[in-house]
């Protein structure tokens, strides 16, 4: 898949748009960006961060951002688009099912290692059962207990690669067994283009247990 992206990137296609500031806001409502004991910013994980749009948000509003893509001219775009708007944002090339055998947070302090917060908008309804479960797997690792998981995915249907098959909260339930399920919303209609709304974009929102 990321060979696809690739591509589409090279030639300056990229028909899809991120739509993920209202998963900002549900994470930030949640947990906020206070300070922890040690006075450090918490962290939030974007996978799939693309051109940067959220990983930039959460750090506008305080948070210590990883964002982790496999496309390199989306990732220069992200370094871009952080640098522009004067915050910091650690970004990673590599697989997100991988997590465990990517430098996600380098120096950190003590204690400040697990992510607090994780924004998915559209990665995890493009992958197979297997690779969902990988991801599933590198998030129990890299999460703190009781860390939350926004996921914005389209409504499951059959669709000609590369767009996404979806997927619904029994798909969540089923790829993510050490999560619960605390949130279902449809994504606002400001946020989606117009094209994308018979594909009936949800948010959901899961607690690590």
């Amino acid at each position: 898949m990321s060979a696809v992206f690739t591509a589409m990137f090279a030639v300056g296609a990229v028909p899809w748009a991120r739509s993920g500031r209202q998963g900002v806001d549900l994470l930030d409502e949640r947990l906020g960006p206070d300070a922890g004991a040690s006075g450090s910013a918490p962290r939030a994980l974007d996978l799939g961060c693309g051109t940067g749009a959220d990983a930039t948000e959460l750090a506008r509003r305080g948070w210590a951002v990883t964002g982790v893509d496999d496309v390199p001219r989306a990732l220069a775009a992200a370094r871009r688009r952080a640098r522009d708007a004067g915050v910091e944002v650690r970004l990673v090339r590599g697989d997100v099912g991988d997590l465990t055998g990517l430098d996600l947070v380098g120096p950190a302090p003590a204690g400040q290692e697990d992510f607090r917060a994780v924004l998915d908008v559209g990665c995890l309804h493009g992958l197979g059962a297997a690779h969902r479960a990988a991801v599933a797997r590198g998030l129990d690792a890299v999460t703190e207990p009781g860390a939350l998981l926004a996921v914005l995915a389209w409504a499951p249907a059959r669709r000609l690669p590369p767009l996404p098959r979806g997927l619904d909260a029994g798909d969540l339930r089923a790829s993510l067994p050490g999560w619960s399920l605390e949130h279902v919303e449809p994504a606002r209609d400001d946020l989606v283009p117009r094209w994308l709304h018979r594909t009936r974009p949800t948010w959901h929102v899961l607690a690590r247990r």
